[in-house]
């Protein structure tokens, strides 16, 4: 980690000058004094790596000095006064440590991000710590799971719990969704985007639909006991976190709902907001459960008509 640190403050000091260093970060943090971060007597020119390394020290957060990384690019070319105009002549070196670090800069968003190629991290590489965004869940959970240790050894059930939450995850990132938290056999998943009900709906649908195969090889428990599964997928609003506890916003507790009054035994609950997000080519799978809540609700099993 220190090494990492020292060579974005080398990258810093070598590719702005002391103005130029002042000028950006004070734009992007009006707190920083360097001065009082370093210690370093007021009235005296603060020498470039001095001030660079101040700066990395100040944005103790991997994610805030990487959200700085992000908006010195954007000041390219930019002219800042007495530090004149930006030039970043090396910042390929910038990208390469980065890179080396699974940090990959996603010029939409404007932001690097954690590359997802070889591991698909909560926050899909770009989100923040509370940052709020509309997301769709799916909440999946084991039908009358409290049976489960009546007559099977723990080694089978730890088995079968272990084989049952990967086959879960396997199709929510199949459909570039994430697993954000098991509690026991229940699990909650989230997709962001556009397409992000559609990608849920689907991801929803595999499961369901492979769920046969899955008692037939993945399910060790014995005695002929199949696992049943009640699913939910209801499109709303959270600010993210990597703690599940900061989770509890009201949709997500809003799906959890939908799928423990609504979803029956290898059933798909869909909330009203879910349901008005997919095409017309996809609505048709789903009934109406209106009867069940006295609400707009709708459901799907794998072979009804």
């Amino acid at each position: 980690m220190k090494k990492f640190r020292d060579e974005i403050a080398l990258y810093i000091g070598t590719d702005l000058n002391s103005d130029q260093m002042r000028k950006i970060m004070g734009d992007f943090d009006g707190r920083f004094d360097p001065h009082s971060e370093s210690g370093f007597e007021r009235g005296l020119d603060m020498p470039r790596p001095v001030l660079a390394e101040t700066i990395v020290r100040y944005l103790k957060d991997d994610w805030r000095l990487l959200d700085f990384l992000s908006h010195l690019l954007g000041e390219e070319d930019s002219n800042t006064g007495s530090g004149g105009v930006v030039k970043l002549r090396h910042k390929d070196r910038l990208f390469r440590v980065l890179r080396a670090r699974s940090y990959v800069y996603d010029g939409e968003r404007r932001r690097f991000i954690k590359d997802q190629q070889h591991e698909k991290t909560p926050d899909w590489g770009f989100l923040r710590e509370g940052d709020s965004e509309n997301f769709t869940f799916l909440s999946v959970d084991m039908v009358d799971s409290s049976s489960l240790g009546e007559e099977n050894a723990a080694n089978r059930i730890n088995h079968t719990l272990f084989n049952y939450k990967e086959f879960v995850r396997n199709f929510v990132e199949g459909e570039d969704g994430r697993v954000w938290s098991w509690d026991g056999d229940g699990g909650l998943a989230a997709f962001i985007g556009t397409d992000s009900t559609k990608q849920a709906m689907l991801a929803a649908r595999g499961v369901l639909a492979y769920l046969p195969h899955f008692n037939a090889s993945g399910n060790k428990l014995g005695n002929g006991e199949f696992l049943s599964l009640r699913l939910a997928v209801h499109y709303g609003y959270c600010s993210f976190s990597l703690d599940r506890k900061q989770l509890n916003s009201r949709d997500v507790n809003e799906v959890e709902r939908l799928q423990k009054e609504v979803a029956r035994s290898d059933e798909l609950a869909l909330s009203d907001e879910a349901y008005r997000r997919l095409g017309a080519e996809k609505r048709h799978l789903f009934q109406s459960a209106e009867e069940r809540l006295g609400e707009k609700v709708y459901t799907y099993a794998p072979g009804r008509s």
